[in-house]
């Protein structure tokens, strides 16, 4: 049975991803991959991308760029057959996470900005964004 991850994105929707190393042959159809960390207290994600075509790895030079300083990461991908739908699906999570990262970048932050804040799902806690009050 594959584990499914949840990964949210910045429309307050998460997608069901399964670990691309629980798949024993990879599908030949387009996909969402999402590159990232997966923590007990949420995931880190350093890459999102789509292709049409999930065997041609074309996300493989990116994967050894971000191993290279960070070992413990895992690919994730989502099947998709359309591609607007994909593109969507990877920038909502993209913008998610680059929100993310501006904000643990600026430690001081503004009254009213945005602040990450952590939601429960069934795979474990996953980051989202919250507004500040």
């Amino acid at each position: 049975m594959t584990t499914r991850i949840e990964v949210p994105g910045l429309s307050g929707q998460t997608y069901d991803y399964a670990r691309l190393s629980d798949a024993p042959v990879l599908p030949s159809q387009a996909a969402v991959v999402v590159v990232a960390e997966v923590r007990r207290n949420g995931l880190r994600i350093h890459h999102v991308s789509q292709t049409d075509y999930l065997p041609r790895q074309e996300w493989a030079p990116v994967l050894d760029r971000i191993r290279a300083e960070t070992r413990h990461v895992e690919v994730l991908y989502r099947l998709n057959i359309a591609r607007a739908v994909r593109e969507a699906e990877a920038e909502d999570i993209r913008r998610l996470h680059q929100d993310t990262e501006a904000q643990a970048a600026c430690p001081r932050r503004p009254a009213r900005s945005r602040r990450v804040g952590r939601v429960a799902s069934p795979a474990g806690l996953v980051e989202a964004n919250a507004e500040a009050m």
